[in-house]
């Protein structure tokens, strides 16, 4: 017969619990920073030292994974992964931003607009580690994307 005291620590030892959602939390100002491009540290997953546990911010109630991209002459000059919950680095009140409020977490969104002379690009999902680099993600310029907006109006949003 199996003492009980074992039955309870292998079971205990056998169920994940799930303390939140985990997200990668890093920035970079420069094209080819280390939070866009240190795709080693990204393999590492909840080890990373990118790694984040959303519970931490008690303001957020249901918090998602989030990437905020801002891109100049094709190039990411700002990359910012955290976890979110739908408050961005720029006033989201403003019409140009309002696009973002169409952000679907459960469905991986990327939504971008145009601002100026920079692009700005937000993702949100809602899967632990989802705001990595994707798998193959080579760092590079968006030059081709940069192109393709230039003859676009400032007030024109548009969907990925």
């Amino acid at each position: 017969m199996v003492p009980a005291w074992s039955v309870l620590i292998t079971f205990l030892l056998t169920v994940s619990t799930s303390n939140g959602l985990s997200c990668y939390s890093c920035e970079g100002t420069k094209p080819f920073s280390k939070c866009e491009s240190d795709i080693m540290e990204y393999r590492l997953g909840i080890n990373s030292k990118f790694a984040v546990n959303c519970s931490q911010y008690s303001h957020m109630t249901k918090p998602y994974c989030a990437i905020e991209r801002y891109m100049k002459n094709g190039e990411i000059f700002s990359i910012i992964r955290d976890c979110n919950q739908q408050q961005f680095s720029f006033n989201t009140g403003l019409n140009k931003y309002k696009i973002f409020q169409y952000l679907n977490p459960s469905k991986n969104t990327t939504l971008c607009t145009i601002s100026g002379w920079s692009l700005i690009c937000v993702t949100m999902c809602d899967t632990d580690m989802c705001n990595a680099p994707s798998k193959g993600h080579q760092p590079t310029s968006v030059t081709g994307l940069w192109f393709l907006t230039i003859p676009l109006s400032t007030s024109i949003s548009w969907f990925f």
